[in-house]
């Protein structure tokens, strides 16, 4: 064991990763994870659309480009995901990294929990947990995001009548996902969220978290299809089905594991012992030597004005490395005011295998000659979703309104979007979320760019 006192930031290295991605169109699975601020305004601010549906968008030669705002927030507070460095917090990583797209207003403002934060940080806790009285976060919190950036197309294979053609779809891009999660006791919880101290004598109370990220290459391969409908009479009519089986080279695989543990002695006070009250972050980390694979599919139907569509993504996804380095570091207690981590020896795990829950999603859509609405449901990592939205078309200007249902609870949405010269678009939209430990409603900012809109 060696004792350390700061390092780089290392361990930030998922969120630079996603700023790389960010910059690029592509799709995502976690709430504010949705790269199209004009699907946010319309309610859709988690989650993206499947595959036809991004098919059926193509038909109207529209793309958007995320503006990634919120990685201002994560690159001026890079030190919080390295757990050598002074300004370590993983209250924050882990926020962070549920949402590290769009900009979050007031992140850190009216909280209780940053005090509780820098004190585990500091080695300075309070022996009486009652200190901490009024942060409320839930007993378990989950968020993932998977965003792959891929460039292709397809390669007709055969056309037919009424716009009708088989193809092969070839691309490659990056494949990056992110997880993270948080337990903390029912019992501490039960202390924090009373009106009056309690003291619980002799308890060892446990807090957890996971901050996993994952980023690779993809080659991948894919099927379209688009088949005509009985009568159709519209250019975009018909059905369509597209399939993609994505071989991924990992490029980098990082994990955190903070946990802490507190004991209380007969009075019901955090333990004075020398190693009662550690607080140890155990790290895995491989570079160059991944490899997994990734199915999704999709359908959707176009008719007249309506659409609808299915699809799964993560189907038979998994990422094996090989030879993972894995490190703990160690604050022995967090009582003393001693700041300093212990190091251990690194050690090596031969296999690691990661998969990534399967996201189900239902879809659809109705066009006006100046309106449009859509809606989406399904169930993914964060349990059941619904969101719901409405545009109106003002000449160049569109105004939306929306809102999402997701982990319980109901996130309004608001949006506007000009259009310039009929070959961009602006959009900017502003959503509620609760992507943080209490998870208390805030107010999100989203912004990306259309390229060659057809209409506002």
């Amino acid at each position: 064991m060696r004792t350390i006192r700061k390092a780089g930031v290392q361990a930030a290295q998922p969120m630079l990763l996603a700023a790389v991605l960010a910059c690029a169109p592509g799709t995502a699975l976690a709430q504010h994870w949705t790269f199209d601020a004009r699907r946010v305004g319309m309610g859709a601010a988690s989650g993206a659309q499947n595959l036809a549906s991004q098919m059926i968008q193509e038909e109207r030669d529209y793309r958007a480009f995320v503006v990634p705002l919120g990685l201002i927030q994560v690159l001026r507070d890079i030190d919080i995901f390295d757990p050598r460095s002074d300004q370590f917090d993983f209250v924050r990583a882990i926020e962070y990294a549920a949402a590290p797209i769009h900009y979050t207003m007031d992140r850190d403002k009216g909280r209780t929990e940053p005090s509780f934060a820098n004190d585990v940080r500091r080695g300075t806790v309070s022996r009486d947990l009652n200190a901490y009285r009024g942060f409320t976060p839930p007993a378990r919190l989950s968020a993932q995001g998977v965003a792959p950036a891929h460039l292709g197309g397809t390669i007709p294979v055969w056309r037919g009548a009424a716009g009708q053609f088989q193809g092969l779809y070839l691309g490659g891009g990056s494949y990056t996902t992110l997880q993270t999660e948080t337990s903390v006791d029912p019992r501490l919880l039960e202390v924090w969220a009373s009106e009056q101290n309690v003291y619980l004598p002799r308890t060892q109370f446990r807090l957890s978290a996971m901050l996993r990220q994952q980023a690779a290459g993809a080659a991948t391969v894919g099927y379209r299809g688009r088949f005509a409908l009985p009568g159709q009479r519209d250019a975009r009519d018909g059905v369509y089905a597209a399939l993609n089986y994505s071989y991924l080279i990992g490029v980098r695989y990082l994990e955190m594991n903070p946990v802490l543990q507190l004991d209380t002695d007969a009075r019901g006070l955090v333990a004075m012992s020398g190693t009662a009250s550690p607080l140890q972050v155990v790290v895995d980390d491989r570079f160059l030597n991944g490899r997994g694979r990734a199915v999704d599919v999709g359908a959707g139907v176009v008719l007249g004005r309506w659409e609808a569509g299915f699809g799964m993504t993560g189907l038979a996804n998994r990422m094996d490395w090989r030879d993972v380095k894995r490190v703990t570091y160690t604050l022995p207690n967090v009582l003393m005011g001693n700041r300093e981590f212990t190091e251990s020896a690194e050690t090596r795990i031969p296999q690691l295998s990661v998969t990534v829950p399967v996201d189900v999603r239902v879809n659809g859509g109705y066009r006006g000659d100046r309106w449009a609405t859509i809606a989406d449901a399904g169930r993914g990592v964060q349990g059941p979703f619904f969101h719901g939205g409405y545009e109106r078309h003002l000449g160049p200007i569109a105004v939306r309104g929306g809102g999402l249902y997701i982990r319980d609870a109901w996130q309004p949405t608001v949006g506007v979007g000009v259009g310039f010269s009929g070959r961009m678009g602006l959009d900017v939209a502003v959503f509620g979320t609760s992507a943080n430990a209490e998870q208390a409603r805030k107010t999100g900012l989203a912004v990306s760019l259309r390229l060659n809109p057809r209409q506002p």
